[in-house]
Parts: structure tokens; C-alpha cells; sequence
């Protein structure tokens, strides 16, 4: 018997924003890593480490266009082996994340502003280093990394 709670969120923020955005929040959580990540389909798994953990404790993040300037991002806590508390720590999980995520999406511009993001770490070379990391951990194929890596490589001349 498996237990979510899901928190849905829409946002004026572009996907890739709020995939970054994601994935920044999570680094400051210390009882959150994550352990799997795929920004082709808007996916973050994340392992919920800690005293009051069960091993099967997750967060997942799925992140989509809901129109042309709405994303939706749909966090889910889980476990995957009932106990006592379990599904008080999927509801205070799937809240940790929500809340680490509204306060680093602040650091962004919201869809349809000039620029599309604020943070100065979205340079091309640490977009390649992020990308050769996915790829390196087999997030990625080889065709999907040599294809997003034209796109980022293209993107400095637009």
C-alpha cells in the first residue's frame, strides 16, 4: 500500500525556470537529495533522508506547460512501505518542497519579462557542465544529450 499527498502549483514562471528553481531548492534542504533528475520530461525524484525517514520516504517533481506562460508543478511525498507516521511525512515532505520552491522561484522573472531568468549561473558553459552531469549519471541518452547540447550551444547565437 502506497501513500502520496500532492501539492499542485501554477506558476507564471517559464519549465526550465521552475526546473532549475527546483533543483536549487533542493540542494539547500539537508534532509533532501536528489536522486534522479530528467529536464527533457520534467522530472525531479527526491530520496527524504533523516531520523524520522522510512527508506521508502520520496518526493517527486513533475514540472509541465499548462499554457503558454502557466507551468504546472505538481509535487508528490510518498512512501512506499506504510508505518505510523507515514502519512504525516508525506504531507510535511511534499510541504518542504513547495516551500523551498516558492522562495528560490522568487529569484526568477516570471514568463514573458525580457529576460528570462535573473541568476547569473545560467551562463552556456554551466548549462554544458549541468548537461554532461545528467549525462554522466545516465539521465540522459547519447542522442538526447548531443541534441540538447546543439540547443544550448545555438542558443548563444540568438
Amino acid at each position: 500500500m502506497m501513500m502520496e499527498h500532492e501539492i499542485e502549483v501554477k506558476v507564471n514562471f517559464t519549465v526550465e525556470d521552475c526546473y532549475d528553481a527546483i533543483l536549487e531548492a533542493v540542494s539547500t534542504l539537508k534532509n533532501y537529495e536528489i536522486t534522479d533528475e530528467n529536464e527533457i520530461i520534467g522530472t525531479v525524484q527526491i530520496k527524504v533522508k533523516g531520523l524520522t525517514a522510512s527508506p521508502g520516504d520520496y518526493v517527486t517533481v513533475t514540472i509541465s506547460h499548462e499554457t503558454s506562460d502557466i507551468t504546472k508543478v505538481l509535487i508528490r511525498g510518498g512512501v512506499k512501505v506504510p508505518y505510523l507516521l507515514a502519512k504525516k511525512n508525506c504531507i510535511k515532505n511534499a510541504e518542504a518542497i513547495a516551500a523551498a520552491f516558492a522562495n528560490e522561484i522568487k529569484n526568477y522573472e516570471k514568463a514573458g519579462q525580457s529576460a528570462s531568468k535573473s541568476k547569473s549561473d545560467d551562463s552556456v558553459e554551466n548549462k554544458l557542465e549541468r548537461l554532461k552531469n545528467m549525462y554522466q549519471k545516465d539521465l540522459l541518452t547519447q542522442e538526447e544529450y548531443e541534441q540538447k547540447k546543439k540547443e544550448i550551444i545555438n542558443s548563444m547565437f540568438n
